[in-house]
């Protein structure tokens, strides 16, 4: 599947991502990647923190703290 993107930015920045190749999209393809394994890592550990501080039932013991 593809899809096309139009996308409305200052004109300063366009031109630098532009003849930086930020706007070619092999690149924006690269960046849209990083950026949901960036998410998706950050939603996996905010679960974990979740998880460790989480109230238990029972009062903590001396060797969990």
């Amino acid at each position: 599947m593809s899809i096309t993107i139009q996308l409305e930015l200052p004109d300063a920045l366009a031109r630098e991502a532009r003849a930086s190749g930020l706007l070619e999209a092999h690149r924006l393809e690269a960046l849209l990647s990083q950026e949901l394994q960036r998410e998706r890592t950050g939603k996996e550990w905010a679960r974990k923190v979740r998880k460790w501080t989480w109230p238990k039932d029972e009062p903590i013991s001396m060797d969990e703290i």
